[in-house]
């Protein structure tokens, strides 16, 4: 007990807390930080959308954290659909040999509102694939051209 600001133990316990009233309130553990675009399996951008008369084009880059590790395989997606993949091997600024571009009939985004996602595949143990920066883009047509989402 306490008696006049000085401890005395209290049934042989040292610690003053243990006769204490003050309980402290408990304070749950922050949330988790939300991913950045950088987190996760793989890191990437998608580039701008190209459109011609015939063909729509996507370009842009992944790789591992830090531009490291093994080529890694790009899909670019409409309206959820894969329309394209292959291996992001081809040389970039940013990223060195971790680049992709593709391009597909521009009939998939002729007509109406449409997304075009890219993503880039993640090695084991995290599998499955993680979407890129500036991606989704979408378009609208006709006449087809880019549109915010």
């Amino acid at each position: 007990k306490n008696f006049g600001n000085v401890w005395t133990p209290w049934q042989g316990n040292h610690d003053p807390k243990a006769c204490s009233p003050y309980v402290p309130p408990v304070v749950p553990p922050p949330p988790p930080p939300s991913p950045s675009p950088h987190s996760g399996c793989a890191i990437g951008n998608m580039g701008n959308i190209g459109i011609s008369k015939t063909r729509i084009s996507v370009s842009g880059w992944c790789s591992g954290p830090d531009y490291t590790g093994p080529t890694r395989t790009a899909l670019i997606k409409v309206d959820g659909k894969i329309v394209a993949s292959g291996a992001a091997n081809e040389k970039r600024a940013t990223a060195g040999l971790h680049g992709f571009s593709f391009s597909f009939n521009n009939s998939l985004v002729a007509n109406g509102h449409h997304q075009i996602s890219a993503f880039c595949d993640c090695l084991p143990p995290s599998n499955g694939t993680q979407q890129l920066t500036r991606s989704p883009q979408c378009t609208s047509g006709p006449p087809i051209h880019v549109v915010p989402c």
